[in-house]
């Protein structure tokens, strides 16, 4: 395989930076020419190699004033850095020879923070850009006058295997919605829900066209990185319950931006979630809030196959990486905090202090 893969001569390599597999296989293969990509946005324990450093004083990701709220974060950065660290260091050079980093987000609805020229956003690389919808959901959809509240937990979290009281609580709140269609991604022909006119469940759901139709008023999602970027490309209020990794960010991404209602995964009850629901629906801010933040980033939206070629042709034809690797990177401990800097005067005043009080 390697020998194939050699042979083919490739000039650009592209490979998931939380793996690093893919770069072992370009160096087999001789493949200097490579660059990184996140399917996720990108974490602060991964983004030293690229030359952005961060201090544990600043957190991005909400307004953070007392000490006790920044606790939290500060111990999950150092964390990161001590134990991603014993596996990260060897794999350092060859990450900061990328001369850019695909991320899988927008920067519209980033956390504010330091990044530079090596970062390129890519939004909804990995999200269905289908806008069509069959004759049967086309006829649901368009019967729906009431609106239509969209409910898919993705791929992995399915919603039939969840458990009896969560399902329950559900149902209890769909009953209380008697206007509003339901569709539920559901992967089993159960009982749950069958007593429910307003509930649709489907094994299946076209989530991206979905989220495109006229009806659709609200989206009930765990808040995974495709269905943010198509909620926020349709300019769809969400629901979240954030599960695991970058969802709970996501969603706080989300939530910052007034566009979700976010339900702790251990507080999901009936109440919590028709509580949620009503607020989605029916305070107008959220919508106004969704939209506006959709077509602010269709203005900056550079169409993604144009954006993934222009930096792949400019990585192809670049001869030095070092062009933009900041030099930052390459700072010393003394250098970073300025201590060679502050070194001097600070003991010229310390010696002039001690000749002052020998007066």
């Amino acid at each position: 395989l390697m020998r194939r893969l050699k042979d083919e001569k490739f000039d650009l390599g592209i490979s998931e930076a939380f793996s690093f597999c893919g770069f072992g296989v370009f160096d087999k293969i001789g493949l200097q020419k490579h660059l990184s990509a996140f399917n996720t946005e990108i974490f602060e324990a991964f983004t030293e190699p690229y030359g952005i450093s961060y201090n544990p004083s600043h957190v991005p990701g909400k307004d953070l004033f007392c000490i006790l709220s920044r606790n939290l974060p500060f111990q999950q950065i150092l964390k990161e850095r001590i134990i991603l660290s014993r596996s990260y260091l060897s794999c350092k050079e060859i990450l900061a020879n990328c001369p850019f980093i695909f991320v899988n987000t927008n920067i519209l609805f980033e956390f504010p923070r330091e990044l530079n020229s090596k970062i390129v956003f890519v939004s909804g690389i990995s999200a269905s850009q289908s806008n069509s919808l069959d004759e049967d959901f086309q006829r649901l959809m368009d019967a729906s006058t009431g609106g239509v509240v969209l409910v898919s937990f993705g791929t992995i979290a399915l919603s039939s295997q969840m458990p009896p009281d969560l399902k329950s609580a559900f149902v209890s709140a769909f009953q209380h919605f008697p206007e509003i269609t339901f569709i539920w991604k559901y992967e089993l022909d159960d009982e749950v829900a069958s007593d429910l006119p307003n509930v649709i469940k489907r094994k299946w759901v076209p989530q991206s066209a979905l989220l495109g139709h006229r009806n659709m008023r609200a989206f009930i999602s765990h808040c995974g990185t495709n269905g943010l970027s198509e909620s926020v490309n349709a300019g769809i209020p969400m629901v979240c319950v954030p599960l695991f990794f970058d969802q709970i960010r996501s969603a706080k991404k989300l939530e910052k931006q007034h566009t979700a209602f976010i339900i702790h995964k251990h507080n999901l009850t009936a109440q919590s979630l028709q509580w949620a629901i009503r607020t989605i629906l029916y305070e107008k801010s959220y919508s106004i809030s969704a939209r506006r933040l959709s077509a602010m980033t269709k203005d900056v939206m550079i169409p993604l196959e144009e954006q993934i070629n222009r930096h792949a042709k400019v990585a192809i034809n670049m001869r030095k990486v070092e062009k933009l690797d900041p030099s930052g990177r390459r700072l010393n401990y003394f250098q970073f905090f300025l201590v060679d800097l502050t070194a001097i005067p600070l003991i010229l005043i310390i010696l002039l202090g001690a000749n002052l009080c020998d007066l």
